[in-house]
C-alpha cells in the first residue's frame, strides 16, 4: 500500500512539474479532466460525462506547423476520423467551429479559439454529444466550454 501512495505521489508530481508554469493543474483535475499526454508543444486533458458526452481539450504550445487558429481549424477536418461525416465549418466571435456527425448519430465539434490569453498558445476542443447540436446549443457549448479551457491558463 505505501509503495503504491508513493507512486501516486511521484507521478501525481512529475505532472505538476511538467505542465507549463502558466497552466493551473488543480483546477484541471477539480473540472473533472485529466492530464492525457504531453510534449514539447503542448498537452491534452480529456473528461467523459456520466450522460455520454465527451471532451477533449488540446493545447497547442509554440508549434511550429501552426501559425493561426484557422490553419488549426482546417487540420481538424483533414484529421478527423474517417467515420465522421463532415457536415459544416461556421464561426463566432469566439471560435472556428467544425460540425461532424459519428456513424451512431453522435453530434462530433471541434471549436478552436481565436484568441488566447496566452501568446502562441492555440486551444482546440473536440467535443462530442449524444445528440446533434442546435445552433443555439452550439453557441453555448463553445462559449461554455473555451472559457472553461482558458480558465485552466494562469
Amino acid at each position: 500500500m505505501k509503495k503504491i501512495l508513493i507512486g501516486l505521489f511521484l507521478m501525481l508530481g512529475v505532472v505538476s512539474f511538467a505542465l507549463p508554469k502558466y497552466v493551473s493543474p488543480e483546477k484541471i483535475k477539480s473540472s473533472g479532466y485529466e492530464v492525457t499526454e504531453e510534449s514539447d508543444f503542448g498537452f491534452r486533458i480529456a473528461r467523459q460525462k456520466n450522460n455520454g458526452d465527451a471532451t477533449v481539450v488540446l493545447y497547442y504550445l509554440d508549434y511550429p506547423e501552426v501559425s493561426s487558429a484557422i490553419q488549426l481549424s482546417e487540420m481538424s477536418v483533414k484529421t478527423a476520423p474517417e467515420e465522421f461525416k463532415f457536415l459544416e465549418s461556421t464561426e463566432n466571435k469566439k471560435a472556428y467551429i467544425n460540425k461532424f456527425v459519428s456513424p451512431e448519430g453522435k453530434g462530433v465539434y471541434s471549436f478552436v479559439g481565436k484568441k488566447s490569453k496566452i501568446k502562441n498558445c492555440y486551444i482546440v476542443i473536440m467535443h462530442s454529444t449524444n445528440k446533434q447540436l442546435s445552433n443555439s446549443e452550439l453557441t453555448k457549448a463553445v462559449d461554455t466550454l473555451l472559457d472553461e479551457a482558458e480558465s485552466f491558463l494562469n
